[in-house]
């Protein structure tokens, strides 16, 4: 009875051991995190427009037609609609993304969104390497869009 009792302890903690390893964690994903800035914190933007451009050896997830992969451009404040449209680098010209976003409650000047990159082997960019070449903000007045003055685009660049 003993050695049955025995026997069953040692295998209750042998499987106890095994497992919930948590398997392999995810890779850090390089990311453009995207923010707007304008003299009043208080000010309220409805979309925004921006394209950058982006420095060798960096590129964005998109299907065939330019379209970004679900998933690459991430809202920072819930309600917000995102999309974008990647450019490919040519042989004389840099690789963009245009990115979009919108949101019918309003956002107050801050961060935006965070946009997933995928580095090349041996490219090691910075935030100053990221350059926003395009550049729209709009509010909501009547039923119309205006474009908003001294609201401006902010870029950081971080392995998150």
């Amino acid at each position: 009875m003993k050695k049955a009792l025995l026997l069953l302890l040692v295998g209750t903690a042998l499987i106890a051991g095994c497992g919930g390893g948590g398997g392999v964690a995810d890779a850090p994903t390089p990311t453009i995190e995207v923010a707007t800035r304008a003299a009043l914190s208080s000010t309220v933007v409805y979309g925004v427009e921006l394209t950058v451009q982006l420095p060798a050896g960096v590129t964005v997830a998109a299907d065939a037609t330019g379209a970004v992969a679900d998933g690459v451009i991430v809202p920072k404040v819930a309600g917000t609609l995102v999309g974008g449209r990647y450019v490919a680098a040519g042989a004389s010209t840099p690789a963009t993304v245009t990115i979009i976003a919108s949101n019918a409650a309003g956002l107050t000047v801050g961060e935006l969104v965070n946009v997933a990159c995928q580095v090349s082997p041996g490219a090691t960019p910075t935030a100053a390497a990221f350059t926003v070449t395009h550049f729209s903000a709009w509010a909501v007045v009547g039923n119309d869009t205006v474009p908003i003055e001294g609201v401006t685009p902010a870029l950081g660049y971080a392995v998150l």
